[in-house]
């Protein structure tokens, strides 16, 4: 072999052995960024995820109160309806029952 040949050879495997730790370094600087991006998605979805997780409990408890709320009202109404119905059925207070439906009627007049 020539020295020219050998010289060629040695620029060679020089280069391909800085040009694979220039890879090397390449893919592994690459590998980390989208290691870090890959944490921040992950970090990004927990975060949504308990604040998701929170918007349905507070919403869960504001459903038990409105079903409360919707209890204690039909159970006024029930009441009510029971009240009206024994005013109605007593001849002695047939007359104020009287006076506040006719009350109620000239009420709904004026706000025709």
């Amino acid at each position: 072999m020539e020295l020219v040949d050998v010289l060629k050879i040695t620029v060679a495997i020089l280069t391909a052995i800085i040009s694979s730790k220039w890879i090397w370094v390449y893919v592994r600087e690459k590998f980390i960024r989208q290691n870090d991006d890959d944490n921040y998605i992950k970090h990004d979805y927990r975060e949504r995820i308990l604040k998701l997780e929170a918007l349905l409990e507070r919403s869960a408890e504001e459903k038990r109160d409105q079903t409360a709320k919707i209890l204690s009202l039909e159970i006024q109404l029930a009441e009510l309806k029971t009240e009206i119905h024994y005013l109605k059925s007593n001849d002695k207070f047939k007359c104020y029952y009287q006076d506040f439906a006719d009350l109620e009627n000239e009420n709904l007049s004026d706000s025709d």
